[in-house]
């Protein structure tokens, strides 16, 4: 295994952890993918987790008032 797949699996590990994620097995579906693929699946996760952290601000905003 190169050094940058190693990153970019680290990468999509530590998305899995996060909670917009937790529920989905995104990191074995890197075992089927280039490397260029992992860095789309990457980009695609990290949107997923931008618009999960973003509606919970807003939740919790909401529930402050």
């Amino acid at each position: 295994m190169s050094s940058r797949r190693a990153d970019l699996i680290a990468a999509v590990a530590q998305i899995q952890n996060h909670d917009a994620c937790i529920n989905q097995d995104i990191l074995t579906f890197c075992g089927f993918l280039s490397d260029d693929e992992i860095v789309l699946h990457i980009e695609s996760n990290m949107a997923r987790v931008a618009r999960y952290s973003e509606t919970q601000h807003k939740w919790k905003r909401s529930r402050r008032k």
